[in-house]
């Protein structure tokens, strides 16, 4: 009877070790998968692309929340559009957990749907670690820098990191900076960022927006510079009005929760010609799927990477319980025969 215990203690023990090695080889294989995947995400910071188009398309995307489904959706009409985005601007909240892996694996998911479109992205509040320490090291890890600048054919494209809803000034330095050196050098300018200046809506939509001492600052240093647009996202809700006497629009939600009477989810569609904006309007999607692919929500992303060491822990403890149990058994076993 003790020997036969002894065995099933001995096979309880071998299944959570293999179930564990499992796990294990299942997170490395994804997390090299999602971590090769990540390399087309990243901004050409600094960089002057195409000097040479006057003509070209930008579609902007914000607030998916890892709604894998929606987003890839929004992707396939984007990409499906003639004559051809050229690039796509994604102003945060791409997280609703916040990881590298999830980001990564987010990444790897889209990438296929984006048909080589580059996708170039700003971090929002979902995306960062906002304890006593803020961090942003998670989504800079994986996508690069919060705020840069690059230039497009005749076109200034500046991103603001607003993702803890201010704006420090160390990076209100570094945007009066490149407004004064870079601007002149192009015909015209687009800041883009999650948080937006001032409450949109504020009769539906409050406590949206910077913080009131960031939102002067910001204020103070772009009424001295010719801006053509400004693009937010983060209250789920399509508006368009001014700030320091630039136009500012905010984009309907890619995913997250939709907060306007049209209620569906959407991106902007901006269209650029030798003038500057020749056209920008809200593209709608029609979507009435599940929420998000729960199966493989949890599956690879839960369990193989965000909590895997507890997955891990909660197959092992319960298996060291057995090979201690097995390891007992086999001393009386053999306390007993002698």
């Amino acid at each position: 009877m003790l020997n036969k215990i002894s065995r099933i203690f001995f096979i309880c023990f071998l299944i959570c070790l293999i179930t564990s090695l499992f796990l294990l080889c299942a997170h490395i294989y994804f997390g090299d998968k999602n971590f090769n995947s990540t390399r087309y995400f990243y901004p050409p910071a600094s960089e002057f692309l195409n000097p040479n188009p006057d003509n070209f398309s930008v579609a902007v995307v914000s607030d998916t929340g890892a709604n894998d489904i929606v987003l890839e959706t929004i992707l396939e009409k984007i990409v499906a559009t003639e004559p051809k985005y050229d690039f796509i601007l994604h102003l945060g909240d791409f997280l609703t957990h916040k990881t590298n892996t999830g980001l990564q694996w987010l990444l790897y998911e889209i990438h296929p749907k984006l048909k080589s479109i580059p996708l170039y992205g700003t971090p929002g509040n979902h995306d960062i670690t906002k304890n006593d320490i803020r961090d942003i090291l998670p989504y800079q890890s994986v996508m690069g820098p919060g705020y840069y600048w690059f230039g497009y054919g005749n076109t200034l494209f500046i991103a603001l990191d607003t993702s803890f809803e201010t704006v420090d000034d160390k990076q209100l330095d570094w945007l009066n900076n490149t407004l004064k050196k870079i601007r002149p050098l192009f015909k015209h300018c687009i800041i883009y960022t999650h948080v937006p200046p001032y409450d949109i809506k504020p009769e539906k939509i409050s406590n949206h927006a910077l913080d009131k001492t960031s939102s002067q600052k910001l204020y103070n240093i772009v009424k001295n510079y010719k801006i053509d647009l400004m693009i937010c996202g983060h209250v789920h809700y399509y508006s368009h009005d001014e700030f320091a006497g630039i136009p500012i629009y905010t984009t309907p939600p890619s995913g997250q929760v939709i907060r306007d009477s049209i209620n569906q989810y959407g991106y902007l569609s901006i269209q650029f010609n030798t003038h500057g904006i020749k056209n920008i309007e809200p593209k709608y999607i029609k979507f009435h799927g599940t929420e998000r692919e729960y199966l493989e929500y949890t599956i690879a992303r839960d369990i193989f990477h965000y909590k895997l060491r507890e997955t891990i822990s909660w197959i092992m403890i319960p298996g060291l319980f057995f090979l201690l149990s097995w390891l007992i058994c086999a001393i009386l076993n053999k306390v007993r025969n002698k």
